[in-house]
């Protein structure tokens, strides 16, 4: 994966470092929590993960949205991992503000996000829900772990 900086090509992985990972929504209820609920709850455990990827400027931000549905519970977690551009070290202080924006094409930002973004933000995202289970006394879903290289993201999931 690369991108331009001035007229250079540079390598994602190196020149971006992360920055910041934060948390959009944690909630976790019981089925019966809300009066005349409208959704049933499954009768079994199930579980899907929504990604966004973002650029701006000099950063790229990767959302992930875990929804875990249990018999007993409604678990969501939602955080965003925003990695930004390195200063550049080579004494580059004359590109303007645009040479130093990030331009990708979205299959190389569809890949940083499946190698990178959402194995990082995972952790965070398993954390909640398991800590969001526990606090009203259900049973906390295993969830896996996942490694770099084996999340692919569909269409959907942009």
């Amino acid at each position: 994966m690369s991108l331009q900086r001035s007229t250079r090509e540079i390598d994602l992985e190196a020149e971006l470092e992360l920055k910041n990972i934060y948390f959009i929504e944690v909630s976790s209820r019981h089925w019966n929590a809300i009066p005349d609920e409208q959704e049933s709850p499954p009768e079994r455990t199930t579980h899907h993960l929504s990604v966004l990827q973002n650029i701006n400027g000099r950063s790229i931000s990767v959302r992930g949205r875990l929804v875990v549905k249990t018999p007993q519970a409604l678990l969501i977690a939602d955080a965003a991992a925003v990695y930004e551009l390195k200063e550049d070290k080579g004494g580059a202080q004359n590109d303007t503000a645009e040479e130093q924006q990030i331009e990708l094409s979205e299959e190389a930002l569809k890949a940083f996000a499946e190698n990178e973004g959402v194995p990082a933000i995972f952790p965070f995202l398993r954390e909640a829900i398991t800590s969001g289970a526990r606090k009203i006394n259900t049973k906390a879903p295993v969830l896996g772990i996942l490694h770099r290289g084996s999340v692919e993201l569909s269409r959907h999931d942009k």
